[in-house]
């Protein structure tokens, strides 16, 4: 691969944000037994020098037609009423991440933040529609957690605090609209802009 098709390399990265069961002490309001998808934020971007080029930046509110509990409304800004009258099913979603896929020619390998949003993903693809993504994503926690390791930084830290040991700092502020920390499209696209620098690190000086 020349120079030139590096550069335009595109990527799609995804966040999930979910309910947590009534097992978890945090939210005995909740209604579900389990953890529950209710929203998939996917920022579609290429390589750039100081921060990723985006193309799209797409957030979808899975519909859940109950009361959320009140511990995930707050940590998330996802309110009860969003999810209820929402009409996007979680297979629509995962479509939409595959039309976004064919649409930009990006990347099967998927662009996360830890381990578990793509893993999810799967398990609801009734309709196969994931097969044009590979079996495992770039995983950016473990990217940083390297990082870390060879600069004898701290590894163990959440998304922004290791975008701030990177010069970064947490952007919600996308495409017009104010986003906060724990809303799926703003921590897609944050952990794209890490994923970005942490590339531009790995860099050897003189290559561009």
């Amino acid at each position: 691969m020349n120079n030139t098709q590096e550069q335009q390399d595109i990527f799609l990265s995804i966040d999930l944000e979910l309910e947590s069961p009534k097992s978890n002490p945090n939210t005995h309001d909740s209604i579900t037994d389990s953890w529950t998808i209710i929203q998939l934020g996917i920022s579609v971007f290429s390589l750039g020098k100081s921060n990723p080029i985006f193309l799209e930046n797409v957030c979808l509110t899975i519909n859940y037609p109950h009361k959320l509990s009140a511990y995930i409304e707050k940590l998330t800004g996802i309110t009860s009423e969003e999810v209820n009258t929402s009409t996007i099913t979680l297979q629509d979603a995962i479509k939409t991440l595959r039309q976004l896929r064919e649409k930009h020619n990006a990347s099967r390998i998927l662009v996360q933040w830890g381990h578990g949003d793509f893993e999810a993903l799967k398990e609801h693809d009734t309709n196969n529609d994931l097969e044009v993504f590979g079996r495992s994503a770039y995983n950016v926690k473990h990217l940083f957690m390297l990082f870390a390791v060879t600069n004898r930084m701290k590894r163990r830290s959440g998304l922004s605090k290791s975008m701030g040991k990177l010069g970064l700092t947490f952007d919600g502020n996308i495409d017009g609209k104010q986003l906060w920390k724990h809303n799926a499209l703003a921590d897609a696209y944050n952990t794209a802009r890490i994923f970005n620098r942490l590339l531009s690190l790995m860099k050897r000086p003189g290559i561009e």
